[in-house]
């Protein structure tokens, strides 16, 4: 039993100390054992949907429905900053747009590239 606990206590001591190993860098291995692969990949482009007509659109009593942009491409990302304004990523031009909200339910004015 003393001999047991001696030894968890040198295991514990060694252990909180610090390290002396030294990380094994990765080397290549022999060339019998390298693979001769091609990878390839596909972007699924979706299909595009017509906007949907407003007035189908059930909200709760209070709320309204209006339209802010259209046309605008393959929007992928929105974000709102505090302010209102709206950036959206656009997969198909690889941009930014920004649209800034009038305020008064009025569509956005139209989309600038940042």
């Amino acid at each position: 039993m003393i001999a047991r606990l001696a030894l968890t206590s040198a295991l514990v001591l060694s252990l909180d100390g610090p390290s002396s190993v030294a990380p094994i860098p990765a080397q290549p291995g022999p060339a019998e054992n390298a693979a001769n692969v091609s990878i390839s990949s596909h972007i699924v482009q979706p299909r595009q949907l017509p906007p949907p007509d407003l007035s189908a659109l059930k909200v709760p009593v209070g709320f309204r429905v209006t339209r802010f942009a259209d046309k605008l491409g393959n929007i992928r990302v929105l974000a709102v900053a505090n302010d209102g304004t709206v950036y959206a990523t656009r997969r198909d031009e690889g941009d930014v747009i920004m649209l800034k909200d009038p305020g008064n339910g009025a569509p956005a004015a139209a989309p600038v590239r940042v």
